[in-house]
């Protein structure tokens, strides 16, 4: 009946919060970035100043490059059952694929961890030539679920899958257009669940080995 498993990253599979994670450690201000999030959201500011200020955010310290993206991101921890269970799916046949609201390179290294080749990323690094952090490429948060429609239609497509024949897994309220989608999103109860995720789930599992049960 299933296909393809679709997993969100931050939270799901691992235990934190990446783009919190990473303007704590690359020297950064919370509170900054979530000012410019909110200002950008109620169209205060342009996108143009959402990337600027988010670099020079991120820049502070003197550590934005990509080897100190990836360190950080690759110390960001896995769920402790993420790489069985992610095998038991590929074991028994299913396509398995990463969509996330967080950032491409993180997207890769948690994926190089896990051994999942096929990700999608609501936000993208640009790097110069030296590989220091020169723009980003995101979008608000309220279009981050339908961003992660679009990519997930655009691998349907791409497979010849029906959006029937696949399993969203997620924790996030961006999580809720697929599994509405879908018909068969599972939802994880973590730390950082949305509640409002629940009621659109077609089954709800205390972690990620309960997928086994189901698939």
């Amino acid at each position: 009946m299933f296909k393809a498993v679709v997993f969100d990253i931050d939270g799901t599979l691992t235990r934190d919060i990446s783009w919190v994670r990473l303007t704590t450690e690359i020297g950064g201000s919370i509170e900054f970035n979530d000012e410019v999030i909110r200002k950008w959201e109620t169209d205060e500011i342009s996108e143009e100043e959402v990337r600027e200020k988010l670099i020079e955010n991120w820049s502070k310290a003197g550590k934005a490059f990509k080897n100190e993206f990836v360190s950080i991101f690759r110390n960001i921890p896995l769920r402790e059952d993420a790489k069985e269970v992610i095998e038991y799916l590929k074991n028994k046949g299913y396509l398995v694929i990463m969509i996330t609201g967080s950032f491409d390179v993180y997207a890769q290294t948690v994926g190089e961890e896990l051994g999942v080749k096929e990700w999608f990323a609501n936000t993208t690094l640009i790097w110069d030539k030296d590989e220091k952090l020169v723009d980003v490429l995101t979008c608000k948060d309220s279009d981050a679920k339908n961003r992660k429609i679009d990519y997930f239609k655009e691998y349907c497509a791409k497979n010849n899958l029906k959006y029937e024949e696949c399993v969203p897994v997620g924790d996030s309220s961006n999580d809720i257009g697929l599994f509405k989608l879908t018909g068969n999103g599972v939802a994880v109860k973590t730390e950082f669940e949305a509640v409002e995720l629940e009621k659109v789930a077609w089954k709800k599992i205390d972690n990620l080995t309960g997928l086994k049960q189901l698939l």
